[in-house]
């Protein structure tokens, strides 16, 4: 049986099984009018988004989603879901949390004006294309639904958070380093060859793929 440990809003609850596990539920309406130890029927096929947790993050995590709105953590599980569905991957479970902060933080940032350039803009743009196209789309949904208009320069830091979230058998995966070397290593054949590599080029998408997998065995553990 499922009982609730604690009620976030009306659509999300961290809740808790009989062997003690803990996670976090999204699903419309699941923690309306409802209170911390009620037990509760759910169909986990149903349920927008079921995130298991460990008890030593627990607090972190409800800290988290108590400080972000209802409607930028039903954003963020529409984003993860459009972005699944034209990937056609898996992502780790921690991406709903780190999205759904940095997608709060970066809608604060749009009605403050506040602007933030991410310097790994070409490297993601040119090395994850697939996972950049996808964040422009993501893009679209966010400022239609939340009614703003932010740059296309935050579909960087979408895609961003999306190549993260595909490294389900590695932890210590981390975008921004593998980026950089495959960036140094491209600048490197090119200044070697003294030209300039087409990116409309079929061999040269050829050539960042290999680069891609050379750095992800490289730093792989």
């Amino acid at each position: 049986m499922t009982r609730i440990k604690k009620v976030l809003n009306s659509s999300v609850v961290l809740a808790e099984d009989d062997e003690q596990k803990e996670f976090i539920l999204l699903e419309k309406g699941i923690g309306y009018g409802r209170k911390a130890g009620q037990e509760i029927n759910v169909n986990f096929e149903q349920c927008q988004l079921f995130i298991p947790i460990t008890h030593d993050k627990s607090r972190q995590v409800i800290e988290l989603l108590s400080a972000i709105s209802q409607d930028v953590l039903n954003l963020t599980s529409q984003v993860l879901k459009t972005a699944k569905n034209i990937l056609q991957t898996d992502f780790n479970d921690n991406v709903y949390f780190v999205l759904a902060d940095h997608l709060n933080f970066a809608i604060e940032r749009y009605h403050k004006k506040m602007m933030i350039t991410n310097r790994l803009s070409w490297e993601i743009q040119s090395f994850y294309t697939k996972e950049y196209d996808v964040a422009l789309k993501c893009l679209e949904i966010i400022n239609h639904t939340m009614h703003i208009h932010l740059p296309e320069e935050e579909a960087v830091n979408i895609a961003f958070h999306l190549v993260n979230a595909q490294a389900t058998d590695n932890l210590e995966y981390d975008s921004a380093r593998y980026v950089r070397l495959i960036g140094d290593i491209v600048h490197i054949v090119q200044y070697a060859l003294n030209k300039d590599l087409s990116k409309d080029s079929i061999h040269y998408v050829r050539f960042v793929t290999h680069v891609r997998f050379f750095v992800e065995r490289f730093f792989y553990k």
